[in-house]
């Protein structure tokens, strides 16, 4: 349902399903305009005898801008993907995701373009400018980066630690670890390990 949206996320049923996904979808569309004019100013401008898209430093802004915006299309598509099979609870990561990479990207090749542009990438005769206050006003808008970032850890950390249960780890304890412990350096000590709480075993004894 979700994935098949991408391609009209405007229509009614879309718009009331995708939620936070129009936050990503609009700023991989706003970043794509910008790589096209990133691309058409490079072979329309001259600087020091030659087309500003034959300089170094303007290919690898395009090349970073082409990366960074099929990296969010893609990750756009999965989290839709993911919304499709485990509903909007089981992808609330990608959701996060998504808000967190879409704003950011469109910020990111904003900057980009206005250094090819100029002057002109910062006035009214391109979007540029407002487009990059679109990307920057987004990763405040419905929560700012740090929210989204924040709940996307604890996430993470706990789907790491569903996965991996408790793991064990064998050592000989540090004179600074044995002091604690009151125990002699050099005890064998096996930790095991399972999110902040951790279990200490040694020859002498359970801590």
């Amino acid at each position: 349902r979700h994935t098949r949206c991408l391609s009209d996320w405007s229509s009614d049923v879309c718009s009331s399903d995708l939620g936070r996904f129009q936050y990503a979808m609009t700023n991989v569309g706003m970043a794509q305009r910008m790589l096209d004019l990133m691309c058409a100013r490079g072979e329309q401008r001259e600087a020091f005898g030659r087309k500003i898209g034959e300089q170094s430093s303007v290919r690898q802004d395009i090349a970073r801008a082409r990366c960074s915006i099929e990296q969010a299309r893609l990750l756009v598509l999965k989290a839709a993907a993911e919304m499709d099979r485990a509903g909007a609870k089981g992808a609330r990561d990608y959701i996060s995701m998504v808000k967190i990479v879409g704003p950011k990207l469109a910020h990111d090749v904003a900057e980009r373009a206005m250094q090819i542009f100029g002057g002109k990438g910062v006035s009214g005769d391109t979007p540029i400018a407002e487009m990059y206050v679109m990307g920057r006003l987004m990763r405040i808008a419905d929560g700012p980066d740090e929210v989204h970032m924040n709940q996307l850890a604890k996430l993470t950390m706990a789907q790491v630690e569903i996965q991996a249960g408790p793991f064990r780890l064998v050592s000989l304890m540090s004179r600074e670890a044995a002091d604690e412990l009151g125990l002699e350096p050099g005890v064998l000590a096996v930790a095991t390990v399972k999110s902040t709480n951790v279990v200490v075993e040694t020859t002498r004894g359970r801590h």
